[in-house]
């Protein structure tokens, strides 16, 4: 591990940011402005000698869903629809 590895983890969530500006931008319209935007950075030992994997993720929520549904039964005719 080193600084240049770090250097390179930084471009890399930027590269994220600039890719989904968009949609984060619209998604914080969305979400009554409110967002949380989940960067994450994994390291791990790479295959080659002395090499190091780098993962990279971005995580938000584009849109949010609210649904209800309400229904009046009557106990009496349930039978009637089985």
């Amino acid at each position: 591990m080193n600084i240049e590895l770090i250097d390179k983890a930084k471009a890399e969530l930027s590269g994220l940011l600039d890719n989904y500006a968009v949609q984060i931008c619209k998604a914080y319209v969305q979400n009554d402005d409110e967002l949380t935007v989940s960067l994450s950075l994994k390291f791990s030992p790479g295959d080659a000698a002395n090499s190091i994997e780098l993962e990279v993720k971005i995580n938000f929520v584009e849109s949010k869903v609210k649904d209800s549904v309400k229904v009046l039964v009557n106990e009496k005719q349930i039978g009637l629809f089985q």
